[in-house]
């Protein structure tokens, strides 16, 4: 329980933010005892922040860098947002579309980055995203895959 409260410290100081709030505290919390998790919260409790923190709690846990959250998001614009955000706080976070760069294709596969956010569509048509997450570096550091605004996703 200690090195998750060092973990949750330092996801407060990068994130820049005062605490974690209860219910991001017990969504990582429960997820770290290796539970599923759902959360259905209303906009404004910064939901995104707890898939985002994961990678950096796991890392402090098993005192084991790079591990890797791959993010299904169905909107485009909010995975752009998010992937600024991260890269502007220092977390290394892109996005699979036709606009990848071939560097980072190979940062993707060798797991370069934290978070990985990909549409329902670029996860399951791209065989070369798809297999990604079978390599033996997804296979040890891939500790999580969220999706987000699933209520857009139109069909499953």
């Amino acid at each position: 329980m200690a090195l998750l409260h060092e973990a949750i410290a330092g996801i407060v100081n990068k994130f820049n933010v005062k605490a974690l709030n209860r219910f991001q505290m017990d969504a990582i919390t429960k997820f770290v005892d290796g539970e599923d998790i759902f959360i259905n919260l209303p906009t404004g409790y910064s939901k995104s922040l707890i898939y985002q923190s994961l990678p950096l709690v796991y890392d402090a846990i098993l005192k084991s860098p790079g591990h890797i959250v791959a993010v299904v998001s169905p909107l485009i614009n909010l995975i752009a947002d998010q992937v600024s955000y991260l890269e502007s706080i220092g977390v290394c976070a892109t996005c699979l579309n036709a606009m990848v760069r071939e560097e980072d294709k190979l940062g993707l596969e060798q797991g370069k980055f934290s978070i990985v956010y990909g549409t329902p569509k670029a996860w399951l048509t791209n065989e070369r995203w798809r297999s990604m997450l079978n390599n033996s570096t997804y296979s040890k550091k891939l500790c999580a895959i969220a999706v987000d605004e699933a209520h857009v996703i139109k069909q499953w």
